[in-house]
């Protein structure tokens, strides 16, 4: 679990050959406590979607195609920016300006830490230079 403050950058690298996600959480003491789920590589590696807790449900709220976006063998770079005011981007590479995914809540659910998953072959490390972004 990593606590995250109000606006957020969050880098990553993957390595991993089957769907990853990223878990935000508004507790980070209770790993049930998921508001939002970015799911990375599902449909045999070809989308990317981001899911938001309704009615104790994971509700798909955006998605794209992404295809070959997980590697088995090497690690890839990838981040997510976002807030409490309801906006998510989600990328490839070190480039902020180029995002994959893009979802704007105008409900936003609050969420205070993340976790990652995977499956038992899969890495992941995390970047030094997450956190705290302005603008």
């Amino acid at each position: 679990v990593v606590h995250i403050p109000r606006k957020k950058l969050f880098k990553f690298k993957l390595k991993s050959c089957k769907e990853s996600r990223v878990d935000f959480l508004r507790n980070a003491a209770d790993e049930t406590s998921i508001t939002y789920s970015l799911n990375i590589g599902q449909e045999s590696n070809s989308a990317t979607s981001l899911s938001k807790q309704i009615d104790d449900m994971l509700v798909v709220m955006a998605k794209e195609k992404t295809p070959s976006i997980l590697s088995c063998s090497d690690y890839k770079n990838f981040w997510v920016v976002f807030n409490n005011n309801g906006t998510f981007s989600f990328g490839e590479g070190m480039d902020l300006s180029n995002p994959l995914l893009v979802f704007d809540d105008a409900n936003p659910l609050p969420t205070n830490a993340i976790t990652l998953s995977s499956g038992k072959t899969n890495e992941f490390e995390f970047s030094k230079s997450s956190g705290t972004i302005t603008g």
